[in-house]
Parts: structure tokens; sequence; C-alpha cells
């Protein structure tokens, strides 16, 4: 068995070693490869189209969030520039640390205001009213204190006093911003003084980023998308939990990102009103689904196509090269080119040894036909056939009538040319021949 195998391998290596060989296996594997290469580009293709569809639902996505979402926090932002303009609050603005009982009977109506903003537009989480004066906060139900309003406004809005009241002096047109744990969105609509026209304190709204999504879930474009509220440089998801996402400067580019342990496609785009970005993530395998489901049926036909194809090459290769493998066997000569430049030189070989071969048998059939004319004068005795061959050979035709034959022999022509220089034998010969055709020709053209 050992020994069958190493035939066969040394075999295959003297095949492998022809040059016409390798070049006709490589033909055939390249047009084996076609349709392997068609069904890869298929393939590519249908991931290139689910990519632009992706591009194109995700992006329509998070405009129509956008929109949406811009909508509703703009009515919020509108509600709560009317309390900062409201006279009661502004009257009261600079008075919040005053026990008159008025200013306490002004101070619970706008409890009431804030709670009925609470009840009456469903975005709105919470309404609260911030007093620079006492450093005050008060909400719908309950009046916070100097000494616990650092710790609510921490809690509540994830900033301190200070970065409160910064917010409230550097922005007089107000804000909207998402608090750093992603948790609350913050309008601050800072209130003018009437007395001497300096801020002294804002209207505080909250909304909750998860109940504004959910909300306008149903009226976005339906595309199995999760929405997100993105703050600079980082990512909150607000249905699914929290991670890190790449920033991109064009906020249109789709990119994709390992969210909590998954594939997502995402699309960002950068509110109107607040210091935010909107962005949608759409689950890639729900989309990648149906190119997962024949991603093996591919794999396992390229590779069956591959393993038939090449054996399929292989043996039409070989039957191809049988032939030329037959020719190089008349071919003595050794050659270190292909088996093609062997045989061409070959045959040019063959054609100048039959040039040759056709000359000496021209020049040996023109001595013949000497010797058989030279033999008929003579009256030499020839067979019947052989003459008759020979003259058909040379279209020699003599059984016309009214033709005669002179036969002239030189022997020796040695001494009939004179002169100081002398000639070779052939010359002599040529001007033998020509002086007797010319006394030949002049002797006989009266009688023509």
């Amino acid at each position: 068995m050992l020994t069958i195998l190493r035939k066969i391998m040394s075999a295959l290596h003297s095949l492998f070693k022809r040059k016409t060989f390798r070049t006709i296996l490589i033909s055939y594997i390249i047009v084996m490869l076609i349709p392997v290469i068609i069904s890869i580009a298929v393939y590519s293709t249908a991931v290139s189209t689910i990519n632009r569809q992706l591009s194109d639902i995700g992006w329509m996505s998070v405009v129509q969030l956008k929109t949406e979402s811009d909508a509703a926090i703009s009515k919020v932002m509108d509600s709560a520039k009317a309390l900062a303009f409201d006279p009661v609050l502004r009257s009261l603005i600079d008075e919040s640390d005053n026990p008159d009982p008025a200013v306490l009977y002004n101070i619970n109506k706008l409890s009431d205001t804030l709670r009925s903003l609470e009840v009456s537009d469903s975005q709105v989480l919470h309404a609260y009213i911030y007093f620079s004066k006492d450093n005050s906060i008060l909400s719908g139900d309950y009046r916070y204190s100097s000494r616990n309003v650092e710790k609510f406004s921490l809690d509540e809005f994830g900033l301190n006093i200070q970065d409160l009241r910064g917010s409230i002096n550097h922005n007089p047109g107000g804000t909207v911003t998402l608090n750093k744990d992603g948790s609350r969105l913050l309008i601050i609509r800072p209130v003018l003084s009437p007395n001497d026209f300096s801020f002294s304190g804002a209207v505080i709204m909250t909304i909750d980023p998860v109940g504004l999504i959910s909300m306008l879930k149903n009226l976005v474009f339906e595309s199995g998308a999760s929405f997100m509220i993105v703050p600079d440089k980082e990512i909150y998801i607000s249905e699914k939990g929290s991670g890190a996402i790449e920033w991109k400067d064009n906020l249109k580019d789709q990119l994709i990102s390992d969210l909590i342990g998954y594939e997502v496609y995402t699309a960002l785009c950068p509110s109107s009103v607040g210091q935010f970005t909107y962005a949608t993530s759409i689950d890639i395998e729900e989309y990648y689904r149906p190119i997962q489901n024949i991603t093996g049926f591919m794999t396992a036909y390229i590779l069956l196509c591959l393993t038939i194809g090449l054996i399929i090459a292989f043996f039409a290769a070989k039957k191809r090269y049988t032939p030329i493998e037959r020719m190089l066997k008349f071919v003595s000569t050794k050659h270190d080119s292909s088996e093609f430049q062997a045989i061409e030189q070959a045959l040019r070989n063959a054609d100048e040894m039959k040039k040759c071969y056709d000359r000496m048998q021209a020049e040996q059939g023109e001595i013949a036909k000497e010797n058989v004319l030279v033999g008929i004068l003579k009256g030499k005795p020839f067979d019947p056939e052989y003459l008759e061959s020979v003259l058909a050979l040379h279209k020699i035709d003599l059984s016309g009538d009214g033709f005669a034959v002179a036969v002239l022999q030189v022997d020796d022509y040695s001494n009939l040319f004179g002169g100081e220089e002398a000639i070779s034998e052939e010359e002599s010969i040529k001007l033998t021949k020509i002086i007797l055709r010319s006394i030949v020709t002049e002797m006989l053209s009266p009688i023509a």
C-alpha cells in the first residue's frame, strides 16, 4: 500500500512539474472560481443592502424622535416661561423670607400652581421654584429650607446649589440639560426680580427621559429601535441600561457599538432645544438573522464547490494534457521551457529536414532524367515500365513525330578557355553549357 502511495505521489509531483499542465489546471481553477466569486459578491451585496436599510431606518427614526421630543419639551419650556412671568411669583421672588401672612398665602397659591402643572402636563415629572434670597426650594408638596436644600438639589437635580446658581446667572433665557446620570431632563427658567432686574430665582421643571420616550415610542417610526438621550461624550440608554459609545463629529454617521453585551446600529441627532443628543439603536441581530441563516449554507456550498471544482479541474487538465504528453515522447531533445515550445522546435527541425530531403530528391531526379535520356540516345535497353514511369515523372513525352535529338559530348574542356586567369571547374562547366546552347540555337534558328 505504501509503495502504491509513493508511486501516486511521485506521478503527481512529476505532473505538477510540467509548466503546461499547471497552466491548464490554473485556467480551469479560475473558471471554477467564477461562481464562487459571484456567490460571495451576492452575499456582500445583501449585507450592504441591509446596512443601507439600517442606516435609513435609524436616521429616519432618530429624526422623528427628535421632532416629537423637542416639541414635547418645548411645551414644558413654555409652561416654565409662563410661570416665570407670573405676577404672583415675581412679587414673591424677593419676599420669600417674609413671614407676613399675605406672603405665606401667595406661596401656598404657588404650591397649588406647581401641583396643577404636574397633573395637567403628563411630561412634567416635578415642578419647583428656587428662591435665591433665602436659598430655598418650593415644590407642590413641600418647601425645602436652606438646611436641607443642598442635599435635595443633589438628589433631585444632580447639581449642587453653587452649580444651580451659576446656571441661573449665566443662562438668562433658560437651559434644558440632562443631568449627569441621565435620569432627569432639567428645564431651568430664571425669574427676574422686579426691584433690581437681577435673577433672584428660577422655575425648575424635570422630565423623566424614560417616560418621555415611552410615551412617544408609538408615535415615531416603527423600526424595533431602542430610543436614547445622549449627553456630551457619554451615552444613556433610557430603556435597557447604560454603556459607552464611540463619539463621532458627524452625528449622522452610523456606528456599531457593543452596548450591554449586544451589537446595535446607532444613529445620532442633536436636539434643537437642549444640550443633549437623541439616538436610536437597532438590534443588528434582528436584521442580520436571514443572512446568518444562510451563512452556514453558503460556507458549505463554497467548500463543496472548491473541493469538487478542484477535482474536476485536475482531471480535465490531465485529459487535455495527455495528447501533449504523447507528442513529447517523439521529441528526443531535452526541453527546459514549456512543452509547447519543445514541440514547436521539433516541428521546425522536421520541416528543415523535409526541405533538405526535397532538395536532394530534386537534384537526384535531374541526374536520373539525364541518365535516362542519354541511355535512350545511346540505345541502352530499359524496362518499359521503369522507362514510362521516369518519363511521366519528368513530364517527357516521346510518343509524337517531328522531333530530333542531338547529343554533344565534350570529353575535355579544361583547355577550352584560354587566358591568364584560371577559372574553376564549376564555372568551366557553366560556360561550356552556355557556349553549346548558343551554337545549337544559332544552327537551328534558320530551320525554326
